[in-house]
């Protein structure tokens, strides 16, 4: 997926974002509290996962996550969805299991 997103300069720090996770329980009738999470758009999912895994009590390879209707796959960045710090950003997460 090709971007129009400038990468920072050498010596520039990573872009940082706050993005609001609903974590959909896997229970019916529960609801999804959201959670906001300072992240780095540079990070690949899959280790946003693993930083995730205690957080939202699913394990990082059964995570799902979903922005504007896409399933991020955990070898792309933030970044690279157009996720950046002047987002307004909600991912959706569910439990594959």
């Amino acid at each position: 997926m090709s971007s129009n997103i400038p990468t920072p300069k050498a010596g520039e720090a990573d872009p940082c974002c706050v993005i609001t996770f609903v974590v959909l329980p896997q229970q019916e009738g529960s609801i999804g509290l959201p959670i906001e999470i300072d992240c780095v758009t540079t990070h690949v999912i899959g280790g946003l996962k693993e930083d995730c895994t205690d957080l939202f009590g699913i394990p990082a390879e059964q995570q799902v996550w979903t922005y504007n209707g896409q399933i991020l796959e955990d070898d792309n960045t933030l970044r690279s969805y157009g996720i950046d710090p002047s987002s307004n950003t909600e991912i959706i997460v569910t439990s594959s299991a």
